[in-house]
């Protein structure tokens, strides 16, 4: 049914398309539609492809989500749980959830790639040649096209990319809203998320644990927002929830690189101090210990340390390729309910 490239995501069964009862599926990639009892795929659709989602307004009898693709064509998918019209909602928020997290992802990829084949055509114009014969003439697709005849352009070109680094303010610039119930709003990008993750690993575990499994998307940023860990400088420590033991991993974290110390002297400021010890001469260091009275400034001094490494770690995870024969440069700069994040779906 599915490449082994492909990690279904979400499985939901009871799913209706054109009068015909089966499973709905969403991957890595793509979502896809199996009838019952059969073992073709009867609806599939590349997550680039898909241009918007919309779902039936609340009170319709019909419990309907639908995908709009980019040339303007639609596949509509009723949820028929056999437990009732609750049970049918629920399972539709979770496709939703599910695709509000991933189509922007997707959006922002097939608009690269496509700058990017341009780009290439233009630059090359035995390949541009090439393109006009197989594709223009239909005698290969796009698609086989670039997989096949133009892939070692492709991976050539992909060793020269770089990723965009994580901005160390990226979570003061979530600014929760009221929602006029008493209760703050966060609006969520996926830019947002896919930051908080690249910085904070010990998130990313949690949310790959819990999500849909056992918390929807909207739920799981909800108790992220009103947790301990998130508000860890102003509530009291002994507060326990889902993330409690993600405290502990970012401690374990901070130990590690503060034992491990600092590999480029340029940039490593314990060096910069006079640590003399010969008598006579120089300071001592157990005089030049200010001892730290105050737990909450020792507490948020500790928080931007281990915030100011994780967000160096974020953007050293992928390296950009390099040349082997040039040299290795060492230094260089290069109490609130909540609420789900933004959502993309419109009503049918």
């Amino acid at each position: 049914m599915t490449s082994k490239s492909e990690d279904v995501l979400l499985q939901v069964s009871q799913v209706r398309y054109k009068k015909g009862d089966g499973t709905l599926y969403l991957m890595s990639e793509r979502l896809a539609w199996i009838l019952d009892h059969k073992d073709t795929v009867c609806v599939s659709h590349r997550y680039a492809d898909i241009k918007l989602q919309k779902i039936s307004p609340e009170g319709k009898p019909k419990i309907q989500l639908q995908v709009v693709l980019h040339d303007n064509t639609t596949s509509t998918f009723q949820f028929v749980s056999r437990q009732g019209t609750a049970a049918a909602i629920k399972e539709r928020d979770k496709v939703k959830d599910l695709l509000v997290t991933l189509l922007p992802k997707f959006k922002t990829k097939v608009n690269k790639e496509l700058e990017e084949k341009n780009r290439l055509l233009s630059e090359n114009p035995s390949l541009l040649q090439l393109y006009r014969d197989l594709v223009i003439t239909e005698v290969v697709t796009s698609e086989e096209f670039w997989a096949s005849h133009a892939s070692a352009y492709l991976n050539k070109n992909s060793h020269s990319k770089q990723q965009v680094g994580v901005s160390g303010a990226f979570l003061a610039d979530i600014k929760p809203q009221t929602d006029g119930c008493n209760g703050l709003k966060y609006n969520l990008t996926a830019d947002v998320m896919e930051a908080i993750f690249r910085t904070y690993p010990a998130v990313k575990q949690k949310h790959r644990e819990t999500v849909p499994g056992k918390y929807t998307e909207a739920q799981f940023w909800t108790k992220f927002f009103q947790s301990h860990y998130f508000h860890r400088d102003r509530i009291n420590a002994g507060t326990k929830d889902l993330f409690t033991d993600c405290a502990k991993i970012d401690d374990q974290v901070l130990s590690k690189e503060m034992n491990e110390g600092v590999s480029d002297p340029l940039v490593d400021v314990t060096s910069f101090e006079d640590n003399t010890l010969a008598e006579g001469y120089g300071t001592s260091l157990e005089n030049n210990k200010v001892p730290v009275q105050n737990i909450v400034h020792q507490s948020m001094i500790k928080r931007f340390n281990q915030h100011s490494i994780m967000v160096l770690k974020a953007c050293q995870d992928n390296p950009v390729s390099q040349d082997v024969s040039a040299p290795p440069q060492v230094n260089g700069t290069s109490d609130s309910k909540g609420d789900s994040p933004q959502k993309d779906a419109d009503s049918l």
